[in-house]
């Protein structure tokens, strides 16, 4: 089971834009624009048998069989001008929907599943595949928050 989704486009077109602008100012950023531009033309989530992989600027990735904990987290998008255009056009609404995952030893990784097409077909692979249901998420002053759980 492979199964791979790409940035929407208005992702893709709002990363694109942050990438031409970094080119233009100075010289020196032009590196990081060749790069954003780079690496947003290679974002995808890809979904195997063993497990997940979201490249965007960064890449997080984890295997099924270490997910202790599933939750998903909507952040609104409270930003205004331009950057708030350009914001909401990234994550394809007025909320980033992220995937969040605890894994079996303790590490915590998400990433932005709203800026991939498709994205909730995605996320109920996901589910599936982990055989867990998503736990909902609140965000706190240092990040995504995780509900406390009960002892057994």
């Amino acid at each position: 089971m492979e199964n791979e989704h790409r940035f929407h486009k208005g992702a893709r077109i709002s990363l694109n834009v942050v990438g031409v602008l970094l080119i233009f100012p100075l010289f020196f950023l032009a590196p990081i624009g060749i790069w954003i531009l780079w690496r947003v033309s290679r974002a995808s989530i890809r979904l195997t048998s063993k497990g997940v992989s979201a490249s965007s600027i960064t890449t997080v990735a984890f295997d099924y069989a270490d997910v202790a904990r599933l939750g998903v987290c909507s952040i609104p998008i409270i930003a205004r001008g331009i950057g708030g255009a350009l914001a909401r056009y990234k994550v394809g609404g007025d909320e980033a929907v992220n995937v969040c995952v605890v894994l079996k030893d303790g590490t915590k990784k998400k990433f932005i599943a709203s800026m991939y097409e498709d994205y909730q077909r995605a996320m109920e692979a996901i589910s599936l595949a982990v055989g867990k249901p998503y736990e909902p998420l609140t965000v706190g002053l240092w990040g995504v928050k995780w509900p406390e759980t009960l002892a057994a």
